[in-house]
């Protein structure tokens, strides 16, 4: 029963993170787009993060795969969500849940508000004027790979491509939807992963080394598909580990911890 209340639970918690992040764009108004694209070029040796990883785009396949391990992450971090819900207590699985709680309002609304910016795909559309588009060559490289696996009858296109378009006519229309809303620093897409491979490493090892590599895909994912600049995950990363070490300190406290977890 208590499982069955927390699925409940989070419905509505979910649809109040998503009136929350439709806001980050009052209050921040993009700020820090170019101090992130300037710390991707930092971290990269003066390049941008994708085109560091130029190569990859050579191969339609992956980058449709690559899509496709990115589209299912709702699906993935829904269903470890509702089995930890379904686990009997344990000090595991109240960090875990916790932990979930914690990283979607830290991260996903304080930080991102703090820290608003739009990420690769909408540069040019929350910062209109520019003399140099930084991000055009990845976009048409996408839209290029898109056309191809469509022409040649691939199974899935690049789904990036117009749920980015989708958040942008919302984020014109100040439309609140789930799912809607435009922030990219940090990658909740990383947090999540990164969140579900320290649940599941407590559970199985092995189970948990399978969604560490996950995670990394997703992190590649995040910015060859210019959902994010790479120094987002890597916030994400340090965040999510740092939430995840309190929320344990606090679980495994004798003095806080009821007997029955």
């Amino acid at each position: 029963m208590s499982g069955v209340f927390l699925l409940y639970a989070i419905a509505f918690f979910m649809s109040a993170f998503s009136t929350a992040k439709v806001s980050v764009y009052t209050v921040g108004e993009f700020a820090w787009d170019s101090a992130f694209a300037e710390m991707d070029r930092l971290l990269f040796f003066g390049k941008d993060a994708w085109r560091f990883f130029d190569w990859l785009y050579q191969y339609p396949a992956f980058m449709m795969l690559l899509n496709l391990f990115y589209n299912v992450w709702l699906f993935a971090v829904l269903g470890v969500f509702a089995f930890f819900c379904f686990q009997l207590p344990s000090r595991v699985r109240s960090t875990y849940l916790y932990s979930w709680l914690a990283c979607w309002v830290a991260l996903g609304v304080v930080c991102a508000t703090l820290f608003s910016s739009a990420g690769p795909a909408f540069f040019s559309r929350v910062h209109p004027g520019l003399a140099v588009e930084p991000y055009q060559d990845l976009m048409e490289r996408l839209r290029s790979i898109d056309a191809y696996l469509i022409a040649s009858d691939y199974p899935f296109p690049l789904w990036a491509l117009s749920m980015q378009d989708w958040l942008y006519n919302l984020h014109v229309e100040q439309g609140v939807k789930a799912g809607a809303g435009i922030s990219a620093m940090p990658s909740m897409h990383v947090s999540m992963a990164v969140l579900m491979a320290l649940g599941l490493t407590h559970v199985q090892k092995w189970i948990g080394i399978i969604f560490w590599f996950y995670a990394f895909i997703i992190y590649i994912g995040s910015f060859l598909l210019a959902w994010h600049y790479a120094v987002d995950g890597i916030v994400s990363f340090i965040l999510t580990l740092l939430v995840w070490y309190i929320v344990g300190l606090f679980v495994n406290d004798p003095k806080r911890v009821s007997p029955y977890q």
